[in-house]
């Protein structure tokens, strides 16, 4: 399996593959459907690493890396965390139920770390909600440590984890 950047021209198979997440799954808590405006102004921001798997020309799985942490900038404060300057956020990993249990999960967090320890990034946090078990498994499996249970803005429960590099 190859993994390859995104760009804008996968848009639609990126919002396509979101569809069909949302419905095939039982608890719609365990995931955030993003729209498109959000999915366009990443693949614009050249500061994220927004990568995907294809299987012939279908798009069988996305995952973004945000390269700051400041969109746990909140749960830092109040868990009174001090974040490393060099730290990452894991947001955002998707694959199709068809293809799921083939370690692509894992494939990604291992090519995240790679490029992280290559940029000298020392740090890499993610949310995970508790039931989601299959996931909060490919996390802890990887090395990855539960800091705190949370609430996001939505009010929506997760386990704030991460992982020293």
């Amino acid at each position: 399996m190859k993994i390859t950047r995104l760009t804008i021209n996968d848009l639609d198979k990126i919002l396509e593959l979101q569809n069909i997440i949302e419905k095939n799954l039982p608890n719609k808590n365990l995931f955030f459907t993003n729209d498109r405006f959000y999915f366009e102004n990443i693949l614009k921001q050249n500061s994220n690493l927004f990568v995907g798997i294809y299987d012939s020309d279908e798009l069988i799985s996305y995952s973004l890396l945000i390269l700051n942490t400041n969109s746990y900038k909140r749960f830092f404060k109040e868990l009174e965390l001090t974040p490393s300057l060099k730290s990452a956020d894991f947001d955002i990993v998707v694959v199709k139920p068809s293809h799921r249990g083939k370690g692509i999960h894992s494939i990604y967090i291992n090519y995240f770390h790679e490029v992280l320890k290559q940029i000298d990034y020392n740090e890499v946090y993610a949310t995970v909600h508790p039931d989601n078990n299959h996931s909060l498994d490919n996390f802890i499996k990887n090395g990855y440590e539960v800091v705190s249970k949370i609430e996001k803005r939505n009010g929506k429960s997760r386990l704030f984890i991460k992982k020293k590099l």
